[in-house]
């Protein structure tokens, strides 16, 4: 059976400018991060709407633009069980984030998975001259640095795999893959 998802545009004379942009934005959460030359093409639209429909979603914080590409933005409904908004998370984890920094005295980050990306949704900056920041929207790689390994010690046996699988053809390739997982383990063990 075929859905509004699966169909091209001029296949459905129904389709509408909201479905073509749900596609999008479909297409986006499904790949993570995707340039919109690829979206032209995936989605056979040419790229000045591909622009447009970016644009908006983006005024509205569905998309975040990260370099060349697009990937989800911290606005979205995202779950994976239980679903939690962004703001939501943002609103209960500031008190705990100002402690977490008070008493460390450095900077604090709440994170989500986004695809194969680690989006930092908000932060509390640490008091110090010289300090670490993650600007909130701003998003890494999963298979790099502590907070992608927190999130990836808890993802599905599956997300693991893909996002193994795609970190081996990025610049910055994981050099040894089962320790990597180990450490995955180990996080997933200590808490």
């Amino acid at each position: 059976m075929s859905t509004a998802r699966d169909r091209p545009p001029e296949e459905a004379a129904e389709d509408s400018s909201l479905a073509r942009g749900l596609r999008l934005l479909l297409a986006i959460a499904d790949r993570g991060e995707i340039r919109a030359d690829e979206l032209s093409l995936l989605l056979e639209t040419p790229l000045s709407t591909i622009y447009r429909y970016l644009r908006t979603l983006s005024d509205f914080g569905f998309v975040d633009r990260r370099g060349s590409a697009y990937g989800l933005g911290p606005r979205l409904l995202i779950g994976g069980g239980s679903i939690v908004s962004s703001e939501r998370l943002i609103r209960l984890s500031d008190p705990i984030l100002r402690l977490l920094s008070e008493e460390t005295g450095e900077t604090a980050v709440v994170c989500r998975r986004v695809g194969a990306t680690a989006v930092c949704l908000h932060e509390i900056q640490s008091s110090h001259a010289l300090l670490v920041t993650v600007e909130p929207g701003s998003g890494g790689p999963l298979h790099m640095g502590a907070i992608g390994q927190v999130l990836l010690a808890y993802a599905p046996p599956d997300i693991i795999e893909e996002v193994a699988t795609a970190a081996q053809t990025t610049p910055r390739p994981i050099a040894d893959l089962p320790a990597w997982r180990a450490g995955l383990e180990a996080v997933a063990r200590s808490g």
